[in-house]
């Protein structure tokens, strides 16, 4: 699939100022971009031990493609993390509130990528009344017949790998990830408690039940010393559920072999741009491949 040309022309060097970042009690922390004038809500997920400034990079194409954006801090992470625990299910009934209360017509197009890829598909699924369409990005299931013989120490290890990224240069990390900068990293989340918690909801046999939104399931094809690849069978995997609960044909899988786990780091604009072609159901940009 592709584009002759990129949806998104301008450079975006910073993120806008948000029109409205709350800590209201009632609802989960979050920012919000182009409130006033958005022609549709998009809600962001981002990753495991981050906030919501991972999407720095892409949020100025979104607004500039004319957005309501809406970035929350997940549960346990950023400005929420006294907001506990974080599982799956805790993350979307703060989320479909949040939606509820500040998105255009109380429904949103859904984007997550890694740990928020699985709390997009879980949003989908339990709340599919405030949901228009999933874009989830690096969706891998961590079997337990794949790691039966680590476990327990899962973690531990997860813990240990997190805290040692915090000794390598920032420069040379972003070298390795083809520029991608990790610095929206959170070492300070990062609790055995809460590596715990993600592992609860990362390391299953138990794919979700067909969700009924329409969803482009997207998979990285690069790998590095950090991030390997996306599981290409567990975006097939997962694309398969998506057709289940959705009509025929509504629902895609793509992957892109130039990009790593991380590319709304590595190419914001890339991202921005897939995003927003499909919430307008347009080919997406030039790179991007069948899954199948």
């Amino acid at each position: 699939m592709s584009v002759t040309r990129p949806l998104l022309h301008r450079s975006a060097s910073r993120s806008p100022s948000a029109d409205r970042t709350s800590t209201d009690d009632n609802l989960i922390p979050h920012s919000s971009y182009n409130e006033q004038s958005g022609k549709s809500t998009i809600l962001i997920g981002h990753g495991a031990f981050s906030n919501r400034k991972e999407y720095d990079p892409v949020i100025p194409y979104l607004v500039e493609a004319g957005y309501h954006v809406l970035i929350p801090d997940l549960p346990a992470h950023g400005l929420s993390r006294s907001i506990q625990p974080f599982s799956l299910a805790n993350s979307s009934a703060h989320l479909a509130r949040l939606i509820r209360s500040k998105a255009l017509g109380g429904r949103a197009h859904i984007v997550g990528l890694s740990l928020g890829a699985h709390v997009c598909v879980h949003l989908a699924r339990t709340y599919p009344e405030v949901v228009d369409s999933v874009f989830a990005s690096g969706y891998n299931l961590f079997r337990p017949a794949r790691w039966e013989w680590q476990r327990d120490t899962i973690p531990y290890g997860i813990y240990i790998l997190q805290h040692l990224q915090d000794l390598a240069p920032r420069s040379a990390v972003k070298w390795a990830m083809d520029g991608a900068d990790l610095s929206c990293m959170d070492q300070g989340v990062c609790t055995v408690k809460l590596c715990k918690e993600i592992c609860n909801a990362l390391v299953t046999d138990t794919w979700p039940e067909p969700w009924t939104p329409r969803t482009l399931v997207v998979v990285g094809g690069k790998g590095d010393m950090i991030f390997p690849p996306d599981w290409r069978e567990d975006g097939v995997r997962l694309l398969e559920k998506a057709e289940k609960g959705n009509q025929k044909g509504e629902s895609k899988g793509v992957w892109h072999p130039g990009m790593r786990h991380p590319w709304n780091r590595q190419d914001p604009r890339l991202f921005a741009a897939a995003v927003d072609c499909w919430i307008q159901k347009k080919e997406l940009p030039i790179g991007f491949e069948d899954l199948r």
